[in-house]
């Protein structure tokens, strides 16, 4: 077994790499148990973790082991004016569901409470599957870091 304890910067990608295939929703657990894609067995105890994402670095010996993330079935929603984000962070908040943000879309877990609630509202989305990163979810700080040019009142 291998402890897992910091997320390394630089690393050699012309070693031999492994794999630790993860849900999106367990990168951000600070202490897990797993085994790699070629069947290692690995312990990750990172105290104050922020979320571990893609084609991070979690070793570097004599070979690599890089998180791959799962891509999940999620609902990229088209962001059209401020009140359609308005409308979806509030509904999609109220559902206790997670949100992101990337490539100037919305994205969330596909479910059909929330396809019923953009049909119902004429937002348009579409079905997809993606990588759901930490460094994409949204909460108003970190979106605010993400696009700093994003206004909610038009000038």
């Amino acid at each position: 077994m291998i402890l897992l304890q910091n997320k390394i910067t630089h690393y050699d990608l012309n070693k031999e790499c492994d794999f630790l295939e993860l849900s999106w929703f367990d990168t951000f657990k600070k202490i897990l148990r797993t085994t790699t894609l070629k069947g290692l067995d690995v312990a990750i105890k990172m105290p104050g973790n922020k979320g571990l994402n893609h084609n991070d670095c979690l070793y570097d010996e004599d070979f690599l082991i890089l998180v791959k993330i799962k891509p999940e079935k999620v609902l990229k929603i088209h962001i059209e004016n401020e009140y359609n984000l308005a409308l979806i962070s509030y509904q999609v908040g109220n559902m206790h569901l997670n949100l992101f943000y990337k490539d100037h879309k919305l994205l969330t877990l596909e479910q059909n409470s929330i396809i019923r609630f953009l049909e119902k509202f004429n937002i348009k989305y579409e079905k997809c599957e993606e990588i759901l990163e930490p460094k994409y979810m949204l909460d108003m700080p970190s979106f605010i870091q993400v696009d700093p040019n994003f206004k909610l009142i038009k000038e």
